[in-house]
């Protein structure tokens, strides 16, 4: 979860990411909703959709039986997305719907317990709608609806 605080410390690249976090849409975006108070977004003042870039969180744990957050933003699996990397690997991956509103995802971490993961958040689109939200990245002890594995 972001809850208001910038990252743990991970990899960034590119432009897309230079003022990841905010709370609230950026000049030249349509209003942001869902969102739990902070949260990512690779969306810039000055670049708008044209900026690109790759957030890599550092290696954790995975505890829970799911993981769940919320996504928004452009809908391009192959050049906007959040992903848990297994041994460098996509396990999981979540697209936005080209809407500003950041929709609930899990994924279920059953299908591996007590490995290490990180979470890769990349953009690599320029046109419209070329931007990922994401927020709420949590493992919890719960049900998942889906086994959505890649």
């Amino acid at each position: 979860s972001t809850r208001g605080r910038e990252p743990r410390a991970g990899t960034r690249s590119g432009s897309g990411f230079a003022e990841a976090l905010t709370s609230r849409a950026r000049r030249g975006q349509q209003d942001v909703v869902g969102n739990r108070g902070a949260f990512l977004s690779s969306f810039t003042s000055d670049a708008g959709d044209a900026a690109t870039g790759r957030l890599l969180s550092p290696e954790f744990l995975l505890v829970g039986d799911c993981l769940r957050l919320l996504v928004g933003g452009g809908r391009d699996p192959l050049r906007l997305r959040v992903s848990l990397l297994v041994d460098g690997k996509p396990l999981f991956s979540e697209t936005g719907t080209n809407f500003e509103t950041l929709g609930r995802r899990e994924w279920d971490l059953r299908v591996v317990p007590g490995r290490t993961a990180r979470i890769e958040i990349v953009d690599e689109a320029t046109g419209a709608w070329g931007h990922v939200l994401v927020d709420e990245i949590v493992q919890r002890a719960c049900a998942c609806s889906s086994r959505k594995q890649l």
